[in-house]
């Protein structure tokens, strides 16, 4: 399921939205308990190669419990084994960075959607990027050399990590006008405070094929 369906479908079955009408268009928020919800089922759906019990009972969890061995059954499992895939370097180092980019960038500009923090941080140079302000801004200039997250689409696993973390602070939007389809909107809107004082407290190690760098564990 796609990422946008997925927040879609949450945000008309969760409870405590707010919703407006102006103009003939209605726009849904929900409350920020259950966005993060939806981010977090969104994240078990994106994922690849991190097994599916792993995911469930690490989402259950209390501190000090014990970690669920891989079921070697589920989807990502099969996926693991027929790509061959491997662990990586602990990617903390590119984390920081990657937590900075976004800090840097939000401070700077009112609307930073998901994409336009891994551009930034992969310092893509796009027309959009350039019509954004983006290509001048102290984010983009900021330099560093990324170790593990060198793709665009680990780099996009790495954020939707921070923001299931709770390090990241994200928001979707649900608007519908008349006789239309609905579309979902997502923005990343800052950091938790004193958030690069908690990024050593876990490990962020993803997995990959052996020749392309993916996603996390």
């Amino acid at each position: 399921m796609h990422y946008d369906n997925v927040q879609a479908l949450f945000c008309l079955i969760l409870k405590n939205q707010i919703r407006t009408i102006d103009e003939g268009v209605e726009t849904l928020i929900p409350d920020p308990d259950s966005q993060q919800k939806i981010f977090a089922v969104q994240y078990y759906c994106s994922t690849k190669y991190f097994c599916r019990q792993q995911q469930i009972s690490e989402y259950y969890s209390w501190d000090g419990d014990a970690s669920a061995k891989a079921c070697s059954k589920c989807d990502n499992c099969v996926n693991c084994i027929k790509n061959n895939v491997q662990d990586l370097p602990d990617a903390t180092d590119d984390i920081y960075e990657l937590l900075e980019v976004t800090k840097s960038l939000t401070a700077q500009h009112p609307y930073v959607t998901p994409k336009d923090v891994v551009d930034v941080f992969t310092h893509s140079k796009t027309g959009d990027m350039e019509s954004k302000g983006y290509l001048t801004s102290e984010a983009y200039k900021r330099e560093y050399t990324r170790k593990v997250l060198v793709s665009k689409e680990l780099a996009f696993q790495a954020l939707h990590d921070l923001v299931v973390s709770g390090y990241v602070k994200q928001a979707c939007t649900l608007k519908k006008q008349k006789e239309r389809q609905m579309t979902c909107s997502t923005h990343i809107h800052g950091v938790r405070e004193n958030a690069e004082n908690f990024i050593g407290n876990k490990s962020w190690v993803y997995k990959a094929p052996r020749k392309q760098r993916r996603e996390r564990r």
